[in-house]
């Protein structure tokens, strides 16, 4: 694979600590080049804009950059240039990434406005970093060495137990008695990855775990009993007090459960 390399200050690998100073520099000089306009100024020699542009199209404007988005066969491809949600959602395509490629990185920075990736292997040269831009939330991709000349990792330390069961989640919904056999096959066949059969148990109660909070969480969307008792007074020649239990049916209409008649209305009766 060619590695890219973005070439202008600040994003080179001896440079990663001024990306915070160059990003508050560059943020100063953005506020900075706002005119300030006196109220108290003459209303001819003042232009007012009456339709301005809302706070997320003036930071797409200042932030030049492509969306990260996944390729239709769930491959990931990285580029310079390339913005992520947030630092967390920066660490999960990475790790996905590095799955998929059978690299083994390391976080060599993970600040509030530095992300660098590194090859765990000595000699590599694999490496990636982003900053934070301007909003303060979003990451930018700036540094990129995608090559990777070492051997494919099968054995990967990032494929946990909560990892693989997010993504086998679906297929043990619909087949809860699968065996643990098959998820390994599917596992090393769909992402090259071997594990060991202690983990694939604790993948499968996972997911069936978290299968069952997806049960108890549809019970509270049911239909709840709705069971009414009521009494009216009987006039005539007996006289007394006709207790009823009724509760709605499956088509909303009553359905009486017991009748009584008594005398009183009493807590006995």
């Amino acid at each position: 694979m060619k590695a890219d390399q973005l070439n202008y200050e600040g994003d080179s690998e001896k440079d990663d600590d001024k990306d915070y100073e160059a990003g508050s520099e560059g943020k100063d000089a953005q506020f900075n080049e706002v005119p300030i306009i006196d109220e108290e100024d003459d209303e001819e020699h003042v232009e007012v804009d009456e339709e301005l542009e809302p706070d997320q199209v003036m930071i797409a404007k200042l932030v030049k950059g492509q969306p990260f988005k996944r390729m239709v066969d769930s491959v990931i491809r990285f580029n310079i240039g390339l913005i992520f949600n947030s630092k967390e959602h920066m660490r999960e395509i990475f790790k996905d990434y590095a799955i998929q490629e059978g690299i083994e990185f390391t976080i060599m920075k993970k600040d509030k406005v530095r992300q660098t990736y590194k090859c765990a292997i000595n000699g590599c040269g694999w490496r990636a970093h982003a900053s934070c831009m301007i909003d303060g939330v979003t990451f930018m991709l700036k540094t990129l060495s995608d090559q990777h000349d070492y051997h494919r990792v099968y054995n990967n330390k990032k494929t946990k137990v909560k990892w693989i069961a997010s993504k086998f989640k679906k297929l043990v919904k619909s087949n809860p008695g699968i065996k643990v056999k098959v998820i390994g096959d599917l596992l090393r066949e769909s992402f090259k990855v071997s594990v060991d059969i202690r983990r694939l148990y604790r993948v499968n109660n996972r997911a069936l775990k978290e299968l069952a909070k997806d049960h108890a969480q549809c019970f509270g969307y049911l239909r709840r009993t709705f069971i009414g008792v009521d009494g009216c007074h009987l006039k005539g020649p007996f006289g007394g007090v006709l207790l009823s239990t009724v509760f709605l049916d499956a088509n909303s209409g009553i359905f009486s459960l017991a009748v009584c008649i008594c005398e009183k209305e009493t807590q006995d009766n």
